[in-house]
């Protein structure tokens, strides 16, 4: 039996769980989508819809702003308790346009974490991106 050589990835995953918009072929999905996970390379998330290997999607993350669109190409497909987590990469994409979405992200994820050790709330990534920005909109009046 063959095995698969280890390849080291080469950039770090940020755990997230914003919320996410994929499109297949055009076609908007109805169902809310959330990341697990993301990278310089390309991001997990969970579904319950079992996308094959090689499938081309339009991933938009909404809570970055602009709100970060990239085509991704499906990597893996594993069932995950009812659902599916889904692996891709991306492709064609600029490196400052990625750069721009993961340090927005880091910076969200931050607040997060800070907010639920510093004063035991959990927030969404969408709540925690609301927080961010009234806050901001105070410190420029």
């Amino acid at each position: 039996m063959k095995t698969k050589p280890i390849v080291p990835r080469i950039s770090t995953r940020l755990a997230s769980n914003a919320g996410i918009d994929t499109t297949v072929s055009g076609r908007q999905k109805l169902q809310f989508e959330r990341l697990n996970d993301i990278s310089f390379e390309g991001l997990s998330f969970e579904s319950d819809v079992a996308y094959r290997k090689g499938a081309i999607l339009t991933i938009t993350i909404p809570v970055t702003q602009p709100a970060f669109r990239v085509i991704s190409e499906v990597v893996w497909c594993k069932p995950n308790g009812g659902n599916y987590k889904i692996g891709t990469k991306f492709l064609q994409i600029q490196n400052g346009y990625r750069m721009k979405m993961l340090e927005q992200l880091t910076f969200i994820e931050t607040y997060r974490k800070k907010v639920f050790f510093d004063e035991n709330r959990s927030l969404s990534c969408e709540q925690a991106y609301s927080e961010l920005k009234n806050y901001f909109q105070y410190q420029r009046h």
